[in-house]
């Protein structure tokens, strides 16, 4: 890699700017989008550089650096984000540009007429000086790009596009040619010609014309119904639902009554054919309850209504009926093939403490590089699934966690690349937890669990303290014996005093000081978060038992445990066959250990 000097410090002239091959650059590009196109500049760059073209380089870099900053969701706050942070290094920002060099990328405007160099360029020159000639050709030529490239495919990426020129139009007043422009030209999309394959763009559109507060409240109102009314026809209600719900925000705002009570009926309807939908498939009963809780919420925001709000209660109590009729029969939908039942019961002929060690064994952690692949798979198999949002609705209808979606085509980020892994887990972990779960049925027909002790495991445990033996044997035999309520509430926090115990151990600091000079055990999500605990228990084995216990896109058993937001089925699903498999694991380690603490 070539080593520059840092970017303010790159001397360029406008001669420079106009000679350096841009347009070559732009022409030959896979994709339109400058901020994947910044690369190209940079290998340009270098390659002027090798050749010792150093007033080339240098413009390059110049351009690949305004190229780099990407349209934030951040808007006001950070409109141009920085494309990349990490160990110790960053892309170039907004703030990186010398005076000299705006001045000139300032006069080298005119000379521009690609829309995605033209609007970010503008667009550095207007935040860096409050130029409000940079403003208006930034707003243009945002919108310019967004008028050429918005179709079925790249809608997710021009919108940001028409959003930022919105912004940017905003400052230069409502009464500007600019906003004028803007408003019309989204205005025109919503009400005329909507791409065909992305109804869900009018949201979007519908919400910028409310946010700017410049929208015929009537018209987008009518629009938002119709769009509404034709994803109906496609038996899409949760596409209805959501422009239903943005149609009540807007007569809500134009406060008119009888277009809300109207829109709040047909909001209802798909809300109840939703939670229909998934009443009818075993497993989801938690989220139809959610969709009805929406419905009667819907209702009581009218005030009227009575008696709809009477059925949708009485539906929200036949569904939580119906899961709580369902919890005894749900089972784990997975079914063991001949091989495998037939190396499961050749457990028939161990002891007791042989048998623990299967269940353990069986309690398969897949490596956090399994998970990445497995989960960047199933990104490639449904681009859609993994462009939007993924909503992870809990027992009680409550939304535990979102995990944002990524716009088609970029590198997944590395935190939110870990938040899809631990979900991946959660939906994979099936499999380990009904070889246990068929395991447990074959160790109550082979043994008195009352009669067996556990001193064996417990006795010298480095996991476990002298007065916590209790309440673990307690724990574990009612896990074994299928009492798996009882065992789940009693063995968390036991593994959480023991995780602590594990890292004391090994010299971590457990606690901190309050500010009023007070000590508090530190909660088991912070340590889980630290260094230690990989180091400790292993990348592999560490980075399950956070998806386990404390992540929220993963299972959070601690966090619903403690909160009570878990449903009576779930202690016999996946999560606590797993969580049992899991206890015996690191209590088997534990017992290893114990000559060996460090």
């Amino acid at each position: 890699m070539i080593e520059r000097l840092p970017l303010n410090e790159l001397v360029i002239t406008l001669e420079d700017l106009q000679n350096c091959g841009w347009e070559a650059i732009l022409k030959t590009a896979r994709t339109w989008e400058l901020e994947r196109i910044y690369t190209d500049f940079f290998n340009a760059a270098n390659r002027a550089a090798a050749e010792e073209n150093h007033h080339l380089s240098n413009a390059l870099v110049v351009l690949g650096s305004a190229a780099s900053l990407y349209i934030s969701h951040a808007k006001d706050k950070d409109p141009l984000g920085i494309m990349f942070i990490g160990n110790g290094m960053r892309s170039p920002a907004i703030t990186d540009f010398s005076d000299d060099q705006l001045a000139l990328l300032d006069k080298f405007l005119q000379h521009v007429d690609n829309n995605e160099l033209k609007s970010r360029i503008a667009d550095i020159i207007w935040i860096r000086n409050s130029n409000y000639a940079a403003a208006r050709i930034a707003s243009a030529a945002y919108l310019s790009s967004t008028i050429e490239h918005l179709n079925d495919d790249s809608w997710v990426t021009a919108i940001s596009r028409l959003e930022r020129s919105f912004a940017i139009a905003s400052k230069l007043g409502r009464r500007s040619p600019e906003f004028q422009a803007v408003t019309r030209y989204t205005e025109h999309l919503l009400l005329t010609s909507l791409p065909s394959k992305s109804q869900a763009l009018g949201i979007r559109l519908i919400n910028l014309l409310l946010d700017y507060k410049c929208a015929d409240l009537q018209r987008i109102g009518n629009r938002a119904i119709l769009c509404a009314e034709d994803a109906l026809q496609s038996k899409d209600f949760f596409l209805a639902s959501d422009f239903y719900a943005v149609a009540r925000k807007i007569f809500k705002r134009s406060k008119s009554k009888e277009g809300l009570l109207s829109v709040t009926e047909s909001y209802v309807s798909a809300c109840v054919a939703i939670a229909n939908s998934f009443l009818a498939t075993p497993g989801n009963r938690g989220a139809a309850q959610h969709w009805l809780q929406c419905a009667i919420d819907a209702v009581n925001q009218v005030g009227t209504l009575q008696d709809l709000k009477s059925s949708l209660v009485n539906q929200l109590y036949n569904a939580q009926k119906i899961a709580m009729e369902d919890m005894t029969s749900m089972g784990i939908p997975y079914e063991i093939n001949s091989e495998m039942k037939e190396i499961l019961d050749q457990s028939k002929s161990v002891s007791f403490q042989d048998f623990l060690a299967l269940i353990a064994l069986h309690t398969v952690i897949h490596s956090k590089s399994e998970l990445e692949k497995l989960t960047l798979e199933s990104n490639d198999k449904d681009i859609f699934l993994g462009m939007v949002d993924f909503r992870i609705v809990g027992d009680g209808g409550q939304t535990s966690a979102i995990i944002p979606g990524l716009p088609i085509g970029e590198e997944t980020p590395g935190d939110l690349l870990e938040k899809k892994m631990w979900h991946t887990s959660n939906r994979i972990r099936i499999v380990p937890a009904t070889h246990v779960s068929y395991l447990l049925a074959i160790l109550n027909e082979k043994f008195d669990l009352e009669a067996e002790s556990f001193d064996w495991l417990l006795e010298n445990n480095v996991f476990v303290k002298e007065n916590r033996k209790g309440l673990f044997e307690i724990a574990l035999r009612s896990g074994l014996k299928g009492e798996l309520e009882i065992f789940a509430h009693l063995i968390v926090p036991q593994l959480e005093e023991s995780i602590r115990q594990a890292l004391k151990l090994s010299g971590e600091t457990v606690t901190y000081i309050k500010p009023d000079g007070t000590e508090d055990v530190m909660p088991m999500q912070d340590y889980m978060r630290r260094p230690a605990f990989p180091r400790t228990f292993g990348e592999d084995f560490a980075f399950e038992l956070r998806g386990l216990l404390v992540e929220r896109t993963g299972s959070n058993l601690r966090n619903e445990l403690s909160h009570g937001l878990l449903a009576h089925q779930s202690f016999y699903g996946a999560n606590i066959f797993f969580l049992l498999g899991i206890t015996i694991k690191i209590l088997l380690q534990g017992r290893e250990r114990t000559d060996d603490t460090s």
